[in-house]
Parts: structure tokens; sequence; C-alpha cells
């Protein structure tokens, strides 16, 4: 193997490595916010179904 070659083999490493842990990382955020995430949307939502149903006058977009 040339110095070339093995420098672009560790550097494809490095970077199968780097994403490697950008994906674990990722899926251990969503799984610790991904319950209160859903429970913060659904209570904006039903918090905004029940502004536009006292206020008849404002429009939905």
């Amino acid at each position: 193997m040339t110095v070339t070659s093995r420098g672009l083999c560790r550097f494809v490493i490095f970077l199968c490595g780097y994403v490697l842990f950008l994906v674990l990382g990722a899926s251990v955020f969503s799984a610790i916010e991904g319950p209160e995430e859903i429970e913060k949307v659904q209570s904006l939502r039903e918090l905004r179904s029940n502004f536009l149903k006292n206020n008849p006058c404002v429009t939905v977009l």
C-alpha cells in the first residue's frame, strides 16, 4: 500500500466513524426528547384549536 492509499483508507474509515457517531447521537437524542416533543405538539394543537373556537373572527391560513 502506498502512502496516499493508506491516507485515503484512514480518511474513509474516519468519515464512516463520524457518520456513525452522528447517527447514533441523533437516535439517542430522539429517544430522549421524542415523547416530550409529542406531548408538547399535542398540547399546542389543542391550545390552537381552542383559540380558534373561541375567536371566530380569526381565520386559519
